[in-house]
């Protein structure tokens, strides 16, 4: 991603610039990513970009070949319309899971941009960042209340996680966080 510029940079694995996404077919009243936080590809190889902390700002999901497909500007709660999407990333089934620390909330979208369901999570407080383990099929939530803790929960039923599991280290977590998580995950167990 690109800060400032309002575009997502794909590159192959040896560095060479593949392809640039522009958000020029969004409407304009939509087209808010002028500074791009956070990114994450679907299954179905839909590219989803989450701006830089804009209260109210959806999320904007193109094609792989970069055509408009949808924005998803939250869903109203208790705390009204506010929506601060802070971390994303997709499951097995290629539905959107969303952290919003506004609403303290983690919400699941389907792959077209249709709200299903709130993420029941006891004592989570502040979501902050998410990771879906594609093995357990284990949803990690990272979040900045007073204990500073790593959740795990299973939310796609056939795929039950045991007890032993939710013992993992976070080791395995580390493995598939982006390098600025990883920075702000060991700061928060330190």
């Amino acid at each position: 991603m690109c800060e400032n510029t309002g575009k997502v940079e794909r590159y192959s694995s040896d560095g060479q610039l593949t392809q640039t996404i522009y958000f020029q077919d969004a409407p304009i009243r939509e087209n808010r990513f002028l500074d791009p936080c956070y990114i994450t590809e679907n299954n179905n190889e839909d590219v989803i970009v989450v701006s830089n902390y804009i209260p109210g700002c959806p999320l904007l999901v193109t094609s792989r070949e970069g055509r408009y497909r949808f924005s998803y500007p939250g869903r109203p709660s208790k705390y009204g319309s506010l929506f601060m999407p802070s971390g994303i990333c997709t499951d097995a089934l290629s539905q959107m899971i969303v952290s919003d620390c506004v609403t303290n909330t983690v919400q699941i979208i389907s792959q077209d941009g249709e709200f299903l369901t709130y993420l029941q999570l006891p004592g989570v407080d502040e979501p902050l960042r998410l990771c879906y383990d594609i093995h357990t099929h284990g949803l990690w939530v990272i979040t900045r209340n007073n204990e500073h803790l790593v959740y795990k929960f299973s939310y796609i039923k056939r795929n039950l996680i045991d007890e032993e599991e939710l013992k993992e280290p976070v080791n395995t977590l580390m493995r598939q966080m982006s390098c600025r998580d990883k920075k702000h995950l060991e700061h928060l167990l330190s």
